[in-house]
Order: C-alpha cells, then structure tokens, then sequence
C-alpha cells in the first residue's frame, strides 16, 4: 500500500503525459482496493482463513501491476518487475503450503499473462519472453522458499507439541514420585511407632 504512491510518484516523473491520467486513476482504484481489504484481516473469517486472505491481498496488487502493464508497453513493459518483488515479498512476509504456493504464484503470472495478451495479441516474442521467463522463474525459486518455510514451521511446531506432551509426562511422573515418597515416609513413621 506504501508503495502506490511512491510509483504515482515516478509515473509523474517518467510517464508520458497521455498515459499519466490513467495510471494514476489505475494506482488509485488498486490502492483503495488494497485498503479496503484491511478491515478483513481484523475480521474472524481472516482468523479462520489466514492464507485465502494473504493471497487475495497480494492477488489485488498483482492485478493493480498487470493492469499498469497494459497501459503501457505491454508484455515489455519494465513494470512488470513489480509483479517480481510483489513475489518476493510475499515470500519473505507469507509462509503458506505448497497448494497456497502454486495457486498464488500461478494466479500472480496469470494476472500478468492474460491482460496482456488479450489487450494486445500481436505481441513481439523477444522481450516480452524474457520477461514472462524471469516472472516464472522468480516465482518458482520464491515459491520453493515459501515451501521449505513452511514445512520448517509446521516440523518446530511438531517439535514443540512433542516437548509439551514430554514435559506433561515428566511432571505427571515427578507428582506421582512425590506421592509416592509420602506414602513411604509415612510407612516407616507408622512402623517405627
């Protein structure tokens, strides 16, 4: 969301004069998209549906991005290397299962893709191949780290479920040795009486 502004920024700066007022109306549509998303993180379907949510939330910038794409230069457009740190960042902030990993990433792409090519379907292969080429690999070496993440989490929560329950036991243990050393101490007062 911090973002937005700062590329309406540059847009003013570098975009050419006929492009600036779309862009700038686009990066609105999509910044209040994004900001109305944020009541639902603090709602009980978010508590529920932490991954559905995260995706969306990053599927709504990922459409925002494709969408600047279009209106400018198209599959060649150097705009869409914000789909690639939109990826990026979703991998350092989001640590979701491999379905929720390849469902995202393949949408992220998509988004890219389809917009793209129905706006302009005569598109020339050399630049635009190279830049669905990086997206694709940016995503699968994101999306591996997204998985390894997750499976080490969920293996330190099973760690951590198998110290509790041994902690449990020890002190279940620990209790029954206490009782266990009254009744002998209790033995041998009543022997000695």
């Amino acid at each position: 969301l911090l973002l937005y502004p700062v590329y309406a920024l540059l847009d003013w700066q570098l975009a050419a004069p006929e492009d600036l007022r779309n862009l700038l109306v686009t990066r609105a549509v999509f910044a209040a998209l994004t900001l109305a998303l944020f009541p639902v993180v603090r709602s009980r379907w978010f508590d529920r549906h932490p991954h559905r949510v995260s995706g969306l939330c990053l599927l709504v910038g990922a459409i925002g991005i494709s969408v600047v794409t279009t209106l400018l230069e198209g599959m060649d457009s150097p705009h869409y290397a914000g789909l690639s740190l939109l990826l990026v960042a979703s991998g350092l902030l989001f640590v979701w299962p491999a379905r929720m990993v390849i469902s995202t990433h393949l949408l992220v792409i998509l988004s890219f893709l389809v917009p793209n090519l129905w706006s302009d379907p005569e598109i020339s292969a050399g630049l635009a191949a190279s830049n669905v080429f990086f997206l694709v690999v940016t995503s699968l070496l994101v999306g591996v780290g997204q998985v390894c993440a997750h499976d080490a989490f969920k293996a330190q929560i099973a760690s951590q479920v198998i110290v509790e329950r041994t902690r449990a036991n020890l002190e279940q243990a620990h209790a029954q040795l206490k009782e266990l050393d009254q009744f002998k101490s209790r033995f041998f007062q009543n022997i000695t009486h």
